[in-house]
């Protein structure tokens, strides 16, 4: 056996495999890592506010706009998103969100900097905001909110207000943000004054650098690197930016990058002291007839003799009101910084001492303090990295699944990537291995898994090696054969002879001897152990990382090789305490090495049993390592000589080759290791629970049941003291029991079980609501299922104090992880129908909670139950669950399995208020598109009428606002471009409305265009009810215009004059419907006579003007003959003026203040209007004489 370790021992790189170097970069991998290694919050965009209607948008920029949120206690945030198209389409947004993540991604990277995050002038960054946008993974940055906003505005408003030297100290605060910056070898690229945000604190102001997301990152390492050139904005580049020289520079490097930082650092100097005003001033272009544009100014500066800017600067500041030490101060900063050659450029640490002469600051070199932005790299497993993730409560679930996607398919792109090298391919592979056992961006899928695993083994893990024979049994289908695995086949076949209960012990004890067999094998035969020559120091195979190694003194050799001769010999030239690198004593290597000879000898000559290594590890946690027979006297012997069985190993020592983590005293080790002598030894002299906990996480049932009894027995059983814990490797199970996992599984429940550790009488579901909880890898999931056949149904069943039970807790966590699926079925058929419909924590049931967190794969097994699908909450809403799948942001997949077992789409709320298709539509853009694609299937049957009225008034409603989302007026735009549901465009709503009546009644001239295009009759007349007087749309136009007009003296109304404009403009449009159609309904009539039905004079003056007759004769609906404009004034068409009054009841969803000025518009002073009258016929008749 031991032969068959030493033979594979340091050959884990297939020598033909490339070796060739490259950077390993990946956006989604390092967002992931700064996750695992910053306290950075997860919110979502309903946390923040974001999810309403109304915005309030702080600034736009290149890739990014940034809108304010709230959280908890009114505190304002900035959000900074990705910038989408206007109107976008869901591939529109996708590219736009795809090509910018990097520039957020690298922001959010900067700012979680450790000494950034920390710093005064660099603004804080509070968390994220992960979120579904356009049915896509978005990413959006939160950040502190500036109340005062950029630094430029800040100077505008506040003008002369600021004294000089708080001007220098604004100054000197963007220095010192940008000398931190530069310190970690990180160029901003962008600097000016909109990008630096002003704060108030107590009786300072506080300047603070932002946006990053255009900024390049150096390496400490790779100094003279070229980098990526970034052009920030126009006339605020320093000259080899603004004439692209630097793009053609082989050699511009990130110290090149951060000098020209400099010069725009100077530039916002010469800003800031002309109080936020452009340095450039356009008076030195000269008289010139054309416009001063940029182009002008950047062709100006290039005409510039050399450091003409800096002559310039110069010039300011002679011309400038400053004493001699503030002159001298910014001359000085102002020659530093704005010099044509970056060469004569001053570094930021050198300005900053010029600003703050009196300082003690300090001047470093650059990266004196450096410290590299945090990046994905192979120190760290993904299993790792999600295991610190997961600590902060369900933070890894909230990372959206298109997210996790990415980040899975990023990583196979390494491993696939011969450009890279192995260490960094292989260690790609064993992560995604990782993914399918945690179903991270994927399916769990052992098989897959087990395919990864082998992946990595071929591109040269050692660990995988070991592993692969060992795991690729559990699938049940035939082992694929590789030259880098098939040599561990020979362990594993002596290995499987032994219990399923002793495996993990002896494969330890195998592992050791190798390395001693090693050891021995490097030693030169042709000289005896007993030659002291033979014995110096060397470097030999790490026992627990295999693929390292490690130092050792000839005294460690002997004792770990077990010759005495040559350990007496040594000690005459060391002290027998004398440490190796990793810590050991010569004692430690002789526990090590499990020679029971060699530790008597070492404790005669008086070796210290108290001095353990840097990690904490003494002699009796390596006794793992001596046999089943020497394990006894082992133990007595360090015992009786001083050995302290309650020494703890604080820092977790990997063992990686069996995927083990060691940790805590002896017995936790022996525990660890499954070394169940070991652990019968200590267990009397240093019981802890710990190791029980360990024992029944790891389903080691046989040591459970040892410590179960022995603690019964000891009357120190508590139950409230047991924890089944995560396990925190991702293949030491498999490891440990190979395929029998599910028996040891078992075997462990029943035994806690039986002594009332899985559950207890007042509350029979704790143990299996924290299994839920925090399951993540497939044998989770079946340690879930075994849980449920082993506990009785009320356990399972019981609901505790805030109203949950197992159920409603496994459909909260489940979301759409089909692997939940056996597990939800189990569970729900415990239960009659009438339970799973009942009311639950929240209002409604089971199904209904499905719905709200997007688990399909819970709605699927409570709809295949025989739930009803149209259910309503037991709430004043009475909502069903298509209503909150319309209202969320549920998924595709959710619509389509609610539709399938027939859900109501036409279905109203109690209220009557609402269908779940309004709710959809009132929504975000991806609700938009996935209720399209769902109108479109002519399987679905629709009120389109409703469909239609109802998205009018909420399209409309959200036009007349400022600041508001145009989601739903998008909508109403997408759904009359579907034929299916464009032919509903005439249709009567209960009220005799069509969409057009609607739209013209609230002047909303966009609308009225868009339901014209998209084919509306507007020959449609509303009719009142019991009359006999009908009104075309024109005729409700000019009949709201001149209400509008009537009361537009009144100021308490202003934006009625805006109203009026618009029904005049609506009218027109009309008006030329009709001719372009050569009806009879408004043959002759001009626009002169609309404005005088409107009683508009200043529009009547303009049209006579222009031309328009006076007299013209036309034909006006509801009059018997021919009329001129001055006939069609208001006081004449009370008939018509009832018929409006009628249609103002029916106004619902619009603008508070537009609906008050329409209803106060249905009065009016008789004679006031005939004045009006009388003012026009005037006009018009002086129009007739001329």
């Amino acid at each position: 056996m031991n032969s068959a370790w030493s033979s594979i021992w340091g050959t884990s790189v297939p020598p033909s495999a490339s070796t060739r170097t490259g950077p390993q970069t990946s956006t989604a991998l390092d967002f992931l890592a700064v996750l695992a290694t910053t306290n950075l919050k997860i919110y979502d965009s309903s946390q923040l506010g974001l999810k309403g209607l109304q915005y309030i948008r702080l600034g736009r920029g290149g890739y990014a706009v940034v809108e304010r949120g709230g959280r908890k206690r009114h505190e304002y945030v900035a959000v900074k998103m990705c910038r989408v198209p206007v109107a976008a389409t869901v591939h529109d947004t996708q590219d736009a969100i795809d090509r910018h993540l990097d520039e957020l991604g690298l922001e959010m990277r900067i700012l979680s900097h450790p000494s950034l995050r920390a710093h005064l002038n660099i603004v804080d960054i509070v968390g994220i905001c992960l979120d579904h946008e356009f049915g896509y993974s978005s990413l959006s940055l939160v950040l502190e909110y500036s109340e005062h906003g950029s630094l430029r505005n800040f100077l505008l408003e506040k003008k002369e207000s600021i004294e000089l030297q708080s001007l220098v100290n604004l100054v000197s605060q963007v220095a010192q943000g940008l000398e931190a910056l530069h310190q970690q070898l990180i160029s901003h690229g962008d600097i000016k004054a909109e990008n630096c945000l002003v704060f108030k604190r107590s009786h300072d102001w506080i300047v603070k650098l932002s946006d990053f997301g255009g900024s390049v990152v150096g390496h400490l390492d790779k100094l003279s690197d070229s980098v990526e050139r970034r052009y920030g904005t126009r006339l605020l580049n320093a000259p080899e930016i603004r004439s692209r020289s630097a793009i053609d520079d082989p050699y511009f490097g990130i110290n090149e990058a951060m000098l020209a930082d400099v010069f725009s650092f100077g530039l916002l100097t010469w800003e800031v002291l002309k109080r936020g005003q452009s340095y450039f001033d356009k008076e030195w272009i000269g008289e010139c007839s054309k416009q001063k544009d940029e182009d002008m100014m950047e062709a100006f500066l290039e005409s510039l003799p050399y450091n003409g800017v800096l002559k310039k600067s110069t010039e300011f500041i002679q011309k400038g009101r400053f004493n001699s030490d503030t002159a001298a101060c910014v001359h000085g900063v102002l020659k530093g910084s704005l010099q044509d050659l970056a060469k004569d450029r001053m570094p930021m640490r050198k300005l900053c001492k010029l600003l703050q002469p009196n300082s003690d600051l300090e001047v470093q070199d650059v990266g004196h303090n450096y410290q590299p932005i945090c990046t994905w790299s192979r120190q760290t497993t993904f299993f790792e990295i999600h295991d610190r993730i997961r600590d902060d409560l369900t933070l890894i679930s909230q990372l959206p699944f298109d997210t996790q996607r990415r980040i899975v398919q990023e990583l196979k792109t390494l491993a696939s990537s011969e450009a890279l090298p192995l260490p960094d391919r292989s260690h790609a592979a064993i992560c995604v291995a990782e993914c399918y056992l945690l179903g991270f961006g994927v399916a769990h899928d052992i098989k897959m898994m087990v395919q990864w695993v082998l992946k990595s083994a071929v591109l040269g893990c050692g660990k995988a090696q070991a592993w692969y024979h060992r795991i690729a049994p559990i699938v049940e289908s035939e082992v694929e054969q590789n030259e880098f695995v098939d040599q561990y086949l020979q362990i594993e076949a002596e290995l499987a002879e032994c219990p399923p209960s002793e495996y993990l012990a002896r494969r330890i004890r195998s592992q050791a001897s190798s390395v001693m067999e090693i050891v021995k094998n490097s030693i030169s035969p042709s000289k005896e152990l007993r030659d002291s020559q033979q014995y110096c120091g060397t470097v030999f195979p790490d026992l627990f990382t295999g693929g390292a190694y490690v130092e050792a003194l000839p005294l460690h050799i002997a004792a770990f090789v077990g010759d005495d001769s040559a350990v007496e010999r040594q000690l005459d030239k060391y002290a027998i305490d004398t440490q190796c690198p990793r810590g050991f004593t010569a004692l430690q290597y002789a526990c090590l090495g499990g020679h029971l000879s060699t530790v008597e000898l070492l404790i005669a000559r008086r070796a210290s049993l108290r001095l353990s290594s840097s990690q904490g590890i003494g002699p009796l946690h390596l006794c793992l390592c001596f046999s089943e027979v020497d394990v006894p006297k082992a133990v007595s012997l360090l015992l009786r000589s001083g050995a302290d069985a309650h020494t703890k190993v604080t820092i977790p020592f990997k063992w990686e080759y069996h995927d083990l983590i060691l940790q805590g005293t002896p017995l936790e080790w022996a525990v660890r290791s499954r070394n169940r002598t070991l652990v019968r030894i200590l267990l009397p002299i240093a019981a802890d629970f710990a190791g029980l906990e360990f024992a029944i996480s790891h389903f080691f049932w046989e040591i459970a049941e040892d410590m179960l009894r022995h603690f019964k027995n000891e009357g120190c059983l508590s139950l409230d003291r047991i924890n089944i814990d995560q396990v925190s490797t991702p293949f030491g199970l498999w490891i440990a029991h190979g395929t029998n996992l599910q028996s040891a599984m078992r075997e462990t429940m029943i035994c806690c079980h039986n002594y009332g550790a899985l559950a207890t009488e007042s509350d029979g579901h704790t143990t299996l609501m924290y299994l839920m909880n925090v399951a993540r890898a497939v044998y989770d999931f079946d340690l879930i299922n075994i849980c449920l056949d082993l506990m009785p149904q009320d356990h399972v069943k019981w609901v505790n104090e805030e109203g949950f039970s197992a159920l409603s807790n496994a459909i909260t966590v489940s979301r759409n992880t089909t692997i939940w699926e056996n597990i939800l079925k189990k569970m729900v058929e415990m239960y009659s129908i009438e339970e799973l419909e009942s009311e639950i924590n929240f209002g409604g049931s089971y199904l209904h909670l499905a719905v709200s967190h997007d688990s399909v794969v819970a709605a699927r097994v409570l709809l295949e139950r025989g739930v009803d699908v149209n259910q309503t909450t037991y709430d004043e809403l009475g909502i069903t669950p298509l209503h909150i799948c319309m209202t969320g942001m549920c998924t595709h997949d959710m619509f389509s399995l609610l539709l399938q077992h027939g859900a109501d789409l036409n279905a109203r709320t109690r209220m009557g208020r609402t269908t779940p298709y309004g709710e959809r539509l009132l929504g975000k853009q991806s609700g938009v598109d996935s209720l399209a694609s769902l109108l479109e299937n002519p399987d679905n049957t629709f009120d389109f009428t409703a469909i239609l009225h109802d998205m009018l008034e909420v399209s409309m409603a959200m036009a007349v606002k400022t600041n508001h989302r145009t989601y739903s007026q998008d909508a109403f735009r997408l759904l009359l471009s579907l034929p299916r549901v464009a032919k509903f465009i005439d249709e009567l709503d209960s009220s005799g409305l069509t969409l057009l009546h609607k739209a013209v009644r609230i002047l909303h001239l966009d609308t009225v265009s868009l339901l014209l295009e998209a084919g509306a009759d507007a020959n449609v007349p509303y009719t009142l009810r019991n009359s006999s007087t009908p009104l075309l749309p024109l005729q409700i136009a000019v009949n709201v215009g001149w209400r509008f007009w009537l009361h537009s003296f009144d100021d308490t109304y202003p934006q009625l004059h805006l109203y009026k404009a618009s029904a005049m403009a609506i009218s027109s449009h009309l008006l030329q419907w009709h001719h372009a159609r050569g009806d009879a309904h408004f043959r002759g009539i001009t626009k002169l006579h609309l404005a005088c039905r409107m009683n508009i004079s200043d529009e009547v003056d303009a049209l006579t003007a222009a031309g328009e007759d006076p007299l013209a004769l036309g034909h006006w609906p509801g009059i018997g003959h021919h009329v001129m404009p001055a006939d069609l004034v208001p006081a004449n068409f009370f008939d018509e003026s009832a018929a409006l009054n009628s249609m103002i009841p029916e106004l619902e969803h619009i603008d508070e203040g537009l609906e008050q000025a329409l209803k106060k518009s249905m009065t009016f002073n008789l004679d006031e209007a005939r004045a009006v009258q009388s003012q026009i016929q005037d006009r018009l008749q002086r129009g007739q004489r001329r």
